[in-house]
């Protein structure tokens, strides 16, 4: 497969940028009502390649501010004993990361609400909504595509550097503290 020159698609992709931030999008100013949100699911009877990690970064790099999101895991004193964790620490990591993705999925309603049209909310590690997801083997449409949101490292975004940037410490020590984290990006 030919590699993507990004030099050469920058300009596509700011002038895309553009049309949807700057004047506005004729498309969509005659198909959706000011305030709509959607989201779309891509499905393909053959292997595709949708958007390089070059065009993703690019992408990126339009958005100019941030709200970065931590969620504590109260953990009390549950400590991993055996080398795994505590029943009760499993159920108080999948609680604070329920709550993680409802923040970030608030957030990001409250920005578009608030004219930021283009606000993307991202959650660290996997999506919460599902035991098992349909969509990483089977090929079915998401159950929740109103609800998911990417994982902040499926987009290539560097979550320990970002952190670290905001001030913020996260910890993966055996007995320490652990947190989730969330990210709005805001055009």
């Amino acid at each position: 497969m030919k590699k993507l020159n990004i030099a050469k698609a920058r300009p596509l992709i700011r002038m895309a940028i553009e049309e949807d931030l700057g004047a506005g999008d004729v498309t969509s100013e005659l198909l959706f009502k000011e305030g709509a949100v959607a989201k779309a699911n891509i499905i393909s009877r053959e292997e595709i390649v949708i958007c390089g990690m070059d065009v993703v970064r690019e992408i990126l790099k339009c958005y100019s501010d941030a709200i970065l999101i931590k969620v504590d895991i109260p953990t009390g004193d549950l400590r991993m004993q055996s080398g795994e964790p505590e029943p009760e620490y499993v159920d108080a990591a999948r609680d604070a990361r329920n709550k993680l993705h409802e923040i970030v999925c608030h957030l990001e309603s409250q920005c578009i609400e608030k004219g930021h049209h283009f606000a993307a909310g991202f959650i660290g590690g996997p999506c919460p909504l599902c035991d098992t997801c349909v969509g990483a083997k089977s090929g079915l449409p998401c159950r929740h595509p109103f609800k998911a949101r990417p994982a902040m490292e499926a987009m290539g975004i560097d979550v320990m550097s970002t952190v670290e940037k905001a001030g913020l410490h996260l910890s993966f020590g055996r007995n320490e503290g652990r947190s989730w984290i969330g990210l709005v990006l805001l055009a």
